[in-house]
């Protein structure tokens, strides 16, 4: 039950943020086209990858493109503006759902989110462009809740595994 919850909260997420990081990215003049048009693409198309999913499991992957594409947009923007886009950590909620992804199909995903966040890198601001960003941000951090830690909420994180002890080779 706190799986699905988490996957629902998950993927209603997508558009707040993916509009929240276009306003900032628009404050400061940065491109945002890229990015709409690989995560708009995502979600209209049908998904030809599995094609036998429907329903979470059908939006799950494209959820899970948009929040890694933002972490890779914050990743490469936070040294620009020296501060972070995005006020928390999605990285527990992305190892999460990477998981249920599953390892092979996750890096596919990954490495097209990899090549968005490239679009900003080296991404220089005038003065002008980081206050603007900088007064945009503050307007969304200023409204709790916009930007939750639904895993942690949730209580739902990874453990690593848990290794025997092999008593032939302890000293």
């Amino acid at each position: 039950m706190h799986l699905t919850s988490f996957v629902i909260r998950y993927i209603q997420a997508v558009p707040v943020w993916l509009q929240q990081i276009e306003k900032l990215c628009e404050a400061a003049g940065i491109d945002f086209e890229p990015v709409r048009a690989v995560i708009g693409q995502s979600f209209t198309e049908p998904p030809e990858r599995h094609p036998d999913q429907v329903g979470l499991a059908a939006l799950l992957d494209d959820a899970y493109l948009a929040h890694r594409a933002l972490e890779e947009i914050n990743e490469q923007l936070q040294p620009v503006c020296g501060v972070p886009l995005l006020p928390m950590d999605p990285m527990v909620a992305n190892l999460v759902v990477r998981e249920l992804l599953g390892e092979s199909f996750a890096a596919e995903l990954d490495a097209i989110c990899v090549q968005l966040g490239k679009c900003y890198r080296n991404q220089r601001l005038g003065p002008d462009s980081i206050v603007a960003l900088i007064l945009c941000r503050q307007r969304f951090t200023d409204t709790p809740g916009d930007w939750p830690d639904f895993a942690g909420e949730l209580q739902i994180g990874l453990r690593p595994p848990i290794l025997a002890l092999d008593t032939d080779t302890l000293h």
